[in-house]
């Protein structure tokens, strides 16, 4: 199979080559790979972004706002890591799947059928952490990290069930981060 590049107006075009690319020309299309506000759970707003450099990937953190989380206890993220090349996400993506489902505790973490997707991912993780009591309900720490190509995305979300971020709602956010990652892809790589 032919990998993609990167030109330096961060276009993808085919290359019989591994992806090989800068980072430099990766953040003029990394935001375009967030999931934008009309597609957040209802009541979710972006709420501010970080960038850095870490392991040859530049990874932007997004975190979302709602006006009743800081009451509820619920949050929702979603980090995304540009790797140069496909192999490079590819060999990253075991140890930070391992960072994010510690293998020491893969008996704590549970598979809900609710957050079951029909996704376009090269490898995908979903599960969720029940938690401690907040205002009543047990919460659940829920995540999610999928790898498309040369691109590694982290969804996080506290979860309280019949609250403001539902599993359903994260499945949603889910769903949306599966879409915005495959079109943002396809328009590269056609463009």
């Amino acid at each position: 199979m032919m990998a993609a590049i990167l030109t330096r107006l961060g276009e993808i075009t085919a290359s019989p080559l591994p992806l090989v690319v800068t980072l430099q020309p990766l953040a003029a299309w990394t935001d375009d790979l967030v999931v934008k506000h009309s597609e957040l759970p209802p009541g979710w707003k972006p709420g501010g972004q970080t960038s850095q450099s870490e392991q040859g990937a530049l990874v932007r953190v997004y975190w979302f706002q709602h006006a009743e989380a800081q009451v509820s206890g619920a949050t929702l993220s979603e980090d995304i890591a540009v790797y140069p090349t496909v192999v490079l996400a590819q060999q990253a993506y075991p140890s930070m799947r391992d960072v994010y489902f510690p293998p020491a505790y893969a008996d704590k973490w549970k598979i809900y059928s609710e957050l079951s997707i029909q996704h376009h991912a090269d490898e995908i993780k979903t599960a969720c952490l029940p938690g401690a009591q907040f205002n009543g309900s047990q919460n659940l720490s829920c995540r999610s990290i999928a790898r498309y190509q040369n691109v590694i995305v982290l969804t996080n979300g506290v979860v309280l069930p019949d609250k403001v971020l539902t599993l359903e709602n994260f499945r949603e956010m889910l769903e949306a981060v599966d879409r915005r990652i495959v079109e943002v892809l396809s328009r590269k790589q056609s463009g």
